[in-house]
């Protein structure tokens, strides 16, 4: 059974379903388990970074002080299973790691007139109905943990090699998406995206974000600096929390 003491000392790794950033001042912790959010604003994040250690764990005190209350917040998330003791089971603090998006093919001129080919059109069809079945009748933590497990048995983590492939491609599901019958938030969106250009061995970043003032969560497709499906400066608001 995992160590829950919480005691002057103890060192508290991430869980591994807990995803973490600084957004305008403000903690914000993404819990895949419950598939919520939460927020430390930025009144008391300052103390809370006191109870980061150099080695990026979160520690109980001695002292009280000024971190009261946010040692009352790590107590609250060891009891609530988002920090662990247990190496297995968890990672350090630490950002997504996610170049600044500078380009995007929203927003490009188009030389020429989108055409969709028989098989493109089944390739949509399949990587959208999987999309809206997987995501109604799974949890995001599954969804996120088939993404990720794909990518890393393929060993793609790497760049995309034709950005240019990537664009038309993107282009084409653009141009096909109104006739999908499903809702029109950025994460089937951003999902679907990612099945289509799956199906061509293309394995681009999803990737999640927040901002805090007003609040907002959003997810993207995203390679390198490049962003495939959302206006730049849109993207450009928000912070990454999660990069699959």
């Amino acid at each position: 059974m995992e160590n829950s003491i919480q005691e002057p000392g103890h060192q508290y790794l991430l869980a591994n379903h807990i995803h973490a950033c600084s957004a305008n001042g403000d903690l914000v912790f993404l819990d895949l388990h419950a598939d919520e959010y939460s927020c430390v604003l930025r009144s008391q994040a300052g103390a809370f970074h006191q109870l980061l250690s150099a080695e990026r764990r979160f520690r109980i005190a001695n002292d009280c002080g000024v971190t009261c209350a946010a040692q009352e917040t790590i107590h609250n998330m060891v009891t609530a299973r988002m920090l662990t003791e247990d190496q297995s089971k968890g990672r350090i603090f630490k950002p997504a790691s996610i170049a600044h998006p500078i380009k995007s093919f929203v927003g490009q001129k188009k030389t020429q007139r989108i055409t969709t080919t028989l098989s493109e059109r089944w390739n949509f069809y399949i990587a959208s109905s999987t999309a809206l079945a997987r995501l109604r009748f799974t949890s995001l933590e599954s969804v996120v943990s088939a993404v990720r497990h794909r990518k890393r048995i393929l060993n793609c983590d790497n760049q995309v090699e034709n950005q240019d492939v990537c664009r038309a491609l993107t282009e084409k599901f653009m141009r096909l998406r109104p006739f999908f019958p499903s809702t029109g938030l950025c994460l089937f969106n951003s999902f679907a995206l990612t099945e289509f250009l799956a199906r061509y061995r293309i394995y681009p970043s999803w990737v999640f974000g927040v901002r805090t003032h007003p609040w907002s969560a959003h997810c993207w497709v995203q390679d390198d600096d490049t962003v495939f499906n959302d206006a730049l400066e849109h993207v450009q608001t928000f912070t990454p929390i999660m990069k699959i």
